[in-house]
């Protein structure tokens, strides 16, 4: 048996409600209680996705008797992009490197990448306390900063963050293993440490939950809201902020308003008033705002295709949001806006479609309205492309297999 410690403060939390989207840590961290580990999850009082406090004290919530969610407070920030979040991510790290050497020493943690502080004091606590570390790489901060400025600015945004990109070379050369989302990550990862890539420097995907096999709970909750199983019904889940393009849906949505074609945009963020507003007139786009996980799960059964409308960014380089596997799980063809290894993946497996413009997105969308044959072939080959590759049991399971290897000498 393992005492794992799991350090990442952007996910929600199991405490958070029945209907919120738990994701890898959640996950994993389940799967190890589960199996007998001993749990220590270190996060926020702050919960990222809702932008709102959890707590207004360092708080400790027991999950159940090998469980624990160790959250630190620190002052909440309003804006993904902001100096108040990069402050907030500094205070919690400083209480974890304060408070951790109080506690019985782990076997090896897991220290998700971002954030950048976070990680750092993780890594360092365990070197100092011979602790295995593993830095899971889900995003490649600060290198992805620049892309959020002017790149008249870029140098001088590259300048402000030397200090973190520092910090990140010396929690990556530190850390016992590097994991990653993708190989992309990994091999980020590695050369960042100034190293060879080594045999226990894995990538293991962001994994998903098969909800396709669950009932759902309130069935008719679309239909009553519009949205038609008769029609090709297009879903976005996430996040509607900078990263994402979603003004081509918009646009892709106004140029076949006349087919029987709609598109359901789940979420919230800084440029949904925008969105909306930009749709006006169109009976084709719903905002159904922020939904639970079982909505999801009932609106993807009656969809016909997931959209990843993001800015062509190296952050999404990396590899596979969580989204990706969502719309698998549910064989949906991805219809896709990026680069890097998603690219190459629906190219290989013909489970998605490309796309640069408007006119593009509006075209694939009326191929598979158009095309049942095709919508079919691509659909089984998502859903086959789920079961083989993002299924959380087997992903997360073979990544457990790791952990203990790793903790116990043998990787």
């Amino acid at each position: 048996m393992m005492d794992i410690w799991l350090t990442q403060h952007g996910e929600e939390l199991p405490i958070d409600g029945r209907d919120v989207r738990l994701v890898r840590t959640a996950m994993l961290a389940d799967m190890l209680s589960q199996a007998g580990h001993r749990v220590t999850w270190w996060a926020s009082t702050f919960s990222h996705v809702r932008k709102v406090s959890r707590f207004d004290e360092d708080t400790v919530a027991e999950v159940n008797d090998n469980y624990t969610i160790r959250m630190l407070y620190a002052k909440p920030y309003m804006k993904n992009i902001s100096f108040a979040r990069i402050l907030h991510y500094r205070h919690i790290a400083g209480k974890f490197y304060a408070q951790a050497p109080h506690l019985p020493k782990p076997d090896i943690i897991v220290a998700s990448m971002p954030s950048i502080d976070l990680a750092y004091q993780a890594v360092r606590f365990a070197n100092e306390h011979g602790v295995v570390s593993v830095v899971d790489i889900r995003d490649i901060w600060p290198d992805i900063f620049a892309d959020y400025f002017p790149k008249a600015l870029a140098p001088l945004v590259r300048i402000a963050t030397k200090g973190m990109d520092r910090r990140v070379c010396k929690a990556f050369s530190g850390a016992s293993a590097i994991t990653s989302m993708a190989d992309y990550g990994v091999n980020y990862g590695v050369k960042k440490a100034g190293r060879e890539r080594r045999g226990n420097d894995r990538l293991f995907y962001l994994a998903y939950p098969d909800n396709a096999k669950k009932p759902s709970t309130n069935p008719d909750m679309w239909i009553d809201m519009g949205v038609s199983p008769e029609k090709t019904v297009v879903v976005f889940f996430g996040s509607i902020a900078n990263s994402s393009n979603l003004d081509h849906v918009i646009d892709a949505a106004r140029l076949i308003r006349g087919e029987p074609v709609q598109f359901v945009i789940c979420g919230d963020g800084e440029l949904l008033p925008g969105l909306k507003h930009k749709a006006q007139g169109l009976d084709n786009v719903f905002f159904p705002g922020i939904v639970s996980s079982e909505d999801i799960a009932s609106l993807a059964r009656i969809a016909k295709a997931g959209i990843m409308p993001y800015k062509k960014q190296s952050t999404f380089s990396i590899g596979f949001p969580n989204k990706f596997a969502e719309y698998l799980c549910f064989g949906l063809p991805v219809l896709l806006h990026t680069d890097g290894e998603m690219l190459g993946f629906v190219a290989k497996h013909k489970c998605g479609y490309p796309y640069d413009t408007a006119e593009e997105l509006a075209d694939k969308i009326s191929q598979l309205a158009n095309d049942p044959q095709e919508y079919k072939e691509a659909s089984e080959n998502a859903r086959r492309m789920y079961l083989e590759e993002f299924e959380a049991g087997k992903v997360y399971g073979s990544m457990i297999s790791y952990l203990e290897e790793l903790a116990a000498g043998k990787s």
